[in-house]
C-alpha cells in the first residue's frame, strides 16, 4: 500500500505540473495556406488586432454568415472541419464561429499572398488607424474623443497595445493585486479608462480597457476578484508618463471616479 501511495503521489504531481505550466505562445510569424489552387497568408495585422464587430451606434457588425462557409476543408482521423469565410473581398478568416477567438488574433486572417505586402504595410501604419481615448461603451453617457495628431506617438501607442496584449498572452510581466475598499477609492485618480483604435477601412480594431491610476502609477485592471482585490498590471514608467499626457489633454473626457 506504501508503493502505492508513493506512486501515486508521483503521477498526481506530474499531472499537477502539466497544467500549471502555461502554453507558451507560438511565435507570431506569418503561415501559408492552398485553397482552391490559391496560397493565401496571415499575420498581415499587428499580432494585438482583431476584426471590429461592434458598429459606433453600439450595434453587432455582420461581415459573414456563419452558415455558408466558403471553403471547408476535413482532415485528421475524426474528419475535423476548418472552416473559412470572406470577411471582404480580400481578407478571409479561419475558424467556425462568427467571430473566432483562438490564437493570436492576427493570426485566424488570411489574404491572397499576393496582397499581402500591401496590407502588411497599410494595417502597420498607423496613420491608417484613428485611435479614441476615454469611454467606449456606448452608453447615453459616453465620451470617446479621438486623439489628436500633435499629442499622439505612433510608437508609444503600439507599446501600449502590445503591453496590453503580452500581460493576457505571455508570461512577461507579473500582476499585482490592488484593493478594492470603498475605503481606498481615494488613492484612485481615475478607473476604467479605455484606449481604442479603429482602422481607417473600419474593419479591424484593437483597445486596452479599463486602465486605472492608483497612487500615482497607471495599471490596467484583468480581473476584479469581488470584496478581495484588483488583479492589474504595471505599465513601465515611459508608457505611464505618455498616457498621463492623454488624461491631462482630455481631461474632461477621462477624469472621473467610479466606484470599482
Amino acid at each position: 500500500m506504501g508503493i502505492f501511495l508513493k506512486v501515486w503521489a508521483l503521477i498526481l504531481g506530474m499531472i499537477m505540473a502539466f497544467f500549471s505550466v502555461k502554453t507558451p505562445v507560438k511565435a507570431y510569424e506569418p503561415e501559408t495556406v492552398v485553397i482552391n489552387g490559391v496560397t493565401y497568408k496571415n499575420c498581415f495585422l499587428p499580432e494585438y488586432a482583431g476584426l471590429n464587430t461592434t458598429n459606433d451606434d453600439g450595434s453587432k457588425k455582420r461581415y459573414f454568415d456563419i452558415n455558408d462557409p466558403f471553403y471547408i476543408d476535413e482532415s485528421g482521423l475524426f474528419r475535423s472541419k476548418t472552416k473559412w469565410y470572406n470577411i471582404n473581398e480580400k481578407i478571409i478568416i479561419c475558424g467556425s464561429d462568427e467571430y473566432p477567438s483562438f490564437g493570436a488574433p492576427g493570426t485566424i486572417y488570411y489574404c491572397r499572398e499576393s496582397d499581402w505586402n500591401d496590407l502588411k504595410a497599410y494595417y502597420g501604419n498607423m496613420d491608417n488607424w484613428t485611435c479614441y481615448i476615454g469611454d467606449i461603451y456606448h452608453t447615453e453617457d459616453s465620451k470617446h474623443i479621438e486623439i489628436e495628431e500633435e499629442y499622439f506617438n505612433a510608437d508609444l501607442w503600439k507599446r501600449i497595445m502590445q503591453f496590453n496584449y503580452d500581460c493576457d498572452e505571455t508570461d512577461l510581466y507579473k500582476s499585482v493585486e490592488l484593493p478594492i475598499n470603498r475605503n481606498d477609492i481615494k488613492d484612485y485618480t481615475f478607473v476604467h479608462l479605455n484606449l481604442y483604435m479603429k482602422s481607417s477601412d473600419e474593419v479591424f480594431y484593437a483597445n486596452v480597457r479599463n486602465v486605472l491610476e492608483y497612487k500615482g502609477d497607471i495599471y490596467i485592471q484583468k480581473v476584479y476578484y469581488e470584496g478581495l482585490y484588483v488583479k492589474a498590471y504595471k505599465f513601465p514608467s515611459e508608457l505611464q508618463e505618455y498616457i498621463l499626457k492623454l488624461t491631462k489633454q482630455y481631461d474632461s473626457a477621462v477624469h472621473f471616479v467610479e466606484q470599482i
